[in-house]
């Protein structure tokens, strides 16, 4: 009897070796059952959506660890990307495919969880300019809020934020001898400052100034998603408060930098932008498309089409083409942050970690399943 247990014990380590050595599925080859790649996603140029109805996926990809391994940080999918759509969850591995230099490589997925760490980085864009004076006050009040109710969910949270006008910062810059000092007016560009600090960032700031009607809320989106030091891994967000529409670069003012479309591109499978505003703040239609409609910011559908970069714009438009939300913020009333589907984003998101094949990885494509069939996908590389 105690040879047969002795056999048994011997048989168990031999297979246990086995299992853990070269025989296995190495992950910087194909796994057994390569499927090939997938033929590119097209999306829709104004709703960033695929023929599906599926948006792009927006992630992060980290550095290699000690191990040798990758990690990419998917935010949560929800498509198509308006508020009451269904989220996606319970997905693994078989709902993925990643694809370096046309090889498919072995992923392993893991749900955000008390185990599985998640963080994000949150950024704000705040309109202080005169008309906001009956509203900064309830916007102040509502991001404070929304710090001390996500760090006291003990999420790995950093903030940043800029408030803009005619342009971005209070004390303006040149845009004609483009003496842009946009970096110096971020708050927290870092991502080192305290909670306390940007609370206290967020609670000096005051509506004063602004010029005409439009300001300039893509500018402040733009440079935000393009000079905040984002960490890596961390799941990029966006928030943009305004009660107007927004210069665009072109528009027949020499206000802004850059352009909606510009903008969406720079953030599009990067960072996902969320904005908040009253109704009224529709971007002018292009006389060319007439005849189009498109959802404004009170949720409304409008006559007309997206504004052209000689129009003001509407940065809704920035909302619904990166996955965030185009919400209604009422004047008058504070506005409840906490009820976004940001703190459940964060908290609902993947994990998805690879073997590094090495040297700069110029090109991962990621690619989402539905039923088998490829609906979205990232590029995802190291520059």
């Amino acid at each position: 009897m105690k040879k047969l247990l002795a056999a048994i014990v011997l048989l168990s380590v031999f297979a246990t070796l086995a299992g853990c050595g070269g025989s296995g599925t190495d992950e910087t080859t194909p796994p057994p059952t390569t499927r090939e790649e997938p033929a590119a996603i097209t999306y829709d140029a104004t709703t960033k959506l695929s023929p599906t109805g599926h948006a792009g996926l927006t992630a992060a990809l980290a550095p290699a660890d000690g191990s040798g391994k990758r990690t990419i940080t998917l935010s949560a999918i929800k498509i198509p990307v308006k508020a009451g759509e269904t989220e996606y969850t319970g997905l693994t591995a078989s709902d993925f495919g990643l694809w370096i230099d046309g090889k498919e490589y072995v992923i392993t997925v893991e749900p955000f969880s008390s185990t599985v760490a998640s963080k994000a980085d949150i950024a704000f864009a705040i309109d202080a300019t005169g008309s906001m004076s009956g509203q900064i006050r309830n916007v102040q009040d509502s991001i404070i809020a929304f710090a001390d109710y996500l760090t006291t969910a003990g999420l790995d949270v950093k903030f940043a934020g800029v408030d803009f006008y005619d342009r971005i910062g209070y004390t303006g810059y040149d845009i004609a001898a483009k003496d842009i000092d946009v970096a110096s007016k971020i708050k927290g560009i870092n991502l080192d400052v305290s909670v306390e600090d940007f609370k206290t960032w967020v609670d000096g700031l005051y509506a004063t100034s602004g010029g005409d009607g439009p300001e300039v809320s893509v500018d402040a989106i733009y440079e935000l998603n393009s000079r905040v030091k984002w960490r890596a891994g961390a799941q990029r967000i966006i928030i943009a408060f305004t009660d107007v529409t927004s210069h665009q670069r072109d528009d027949g003012t020499d206000y802004a930098l850059w352009t909606g479309a510009e903008t969406i591109n720079a953030c599009l499978g990067k960072t996902v932008v969320h904005t908040a505003s009253p109704a009224g703040t529709i971007g002018k239609p292009s006389s060319t498309a007439l005849g189009k409609s498109f959802i404004g910011n009170d949720g409304k559908r409008y006559s007309g089409a997206l504004a052209t970069s000689t129009d003001d714009y509407d940065i809704s438009e920035i909302a619904k083409a990166t996955g965030g939300l185009d919400l209604y913020m009422t004047y008058g009333t504070k506005f409840d942050l906490s009820s976004l589907s940001i703190k459940s984003t964060i908290a609902s998101g993947y994990r998805i970690t690879f073997t590094d094949p090495g040297g700069a990885l110029t090109r991962a494509r990621l690619v989402f399943y539905v039923s088998g069939s490829p609906v979205s996908d990232i590029i995802l590389a190291d520059s």
